[in-house]
């Protein structure tokens, strides 16, 4: 059954409008037809089933039939705080990331980052990215998007480290070094509700530097004996963190 994320704006009583690229989508795509059942979410994580009512023009109008329970999201919130990786892989990590409960993500311009985004480009990434997340979210039968960030510097990063309850650095030496017990000790000491951060570099790595100042809020921590690529490593940690809280 289709799923579509809407705001408040969009449900007056027992009424929905849908507008915009999902009344496209819904229209277009999927053909609606009167008195279909779809699925909406809002923001505050409240789900319904709701039967189309009237196609219009420019806007579809359903109706609520009742409220869902739904317990898809992951006990902990969690925010990959990604080094800017080369070509489309932020797309391929932003939408694996989603599928697998991601609940924030924070661009960041690292220091071994090739690529650099100016103003203009960020905007329209930016906007590509949520629509990336949007559609994962649906496709996954989330019930809430995650939250893609602007691209924040290292300052910015460190400035917002003091508001998680746990930090994990994603330090490839460690790997190295053939010590792999600490991410599964912090998974198995989580508790729901809480926020954790994992700070995963581009592909040249973190610098001496950065694991320097990250490792006053966290710690370093491997995902296991083999070194993983960037666009790899928020899925396998997600992957953990699910099996050690849900499962």
């Amino acid at each position: 059954m289709q799923r579509y994320f809407i705001d408040e704006t969009q449900l007056s009583g027992e009424t929905v409008t849908i507008t915009g690229d999902d009344f496209h989508h819904l229209k277009r795509v999927m053909r609606a037809k009167l008195e279909q059942k779809i699925i909406v979410c809002l923001p505050n994580e409240l789900t319904y089933l709701v039967g189309i009512s009237e196609i219009a023009d420019d806007y579809i109008e359903a109706q609520i039939v009742e409220e869902l329970e739904q317990h898809v999201e992951l006990p902990i919130a969690v925010t990959i705080i990604q080094g800017l990786p080369k070509g489309d892989k932020l797309e391929y990590i932003i939408q694996k990331a989603t599928e697998l409960g991601m609940a924030e993500l924070v661009p960041w311009a690292a220091k071994r980052a090739i690529v650099k985004l100016d103003a203009k480009k960020a905007v329209k990434k930016i906007e590509r990215w949520q629509k990336i997340a949007k559609e994962a979210a649906e496709q996954s039968h989330r019930v809430v998007v995650p939250t893609i960030h602007d691209v924040q510097t290292t300052q910015q990063v460190l400035a917002s480290l003091k508001t998680f309850d746990s930090v994990i650095i994603a330090f490839e030496e460690t790997a190295k070094a053939g010590t792999h017990a600490m991410f599964k000790q912090i998974a198995q000491q989580l508790t729901p509700g809480q926020r954790v951060a994992i700070i995963i570099g581009p592909e040249g790595g973190l610098s001496e530097d950065e694991v320097i100042k990250f490792s006053e809020y966290g710690v370093t921590a491997s995902f296991g004996p083999r070194i993983l690529r960037t666009e790899t490593a928020s899925s396998y940690a997600l992957s953990a963190l699910s099996y050690e809280l849900e499962l």
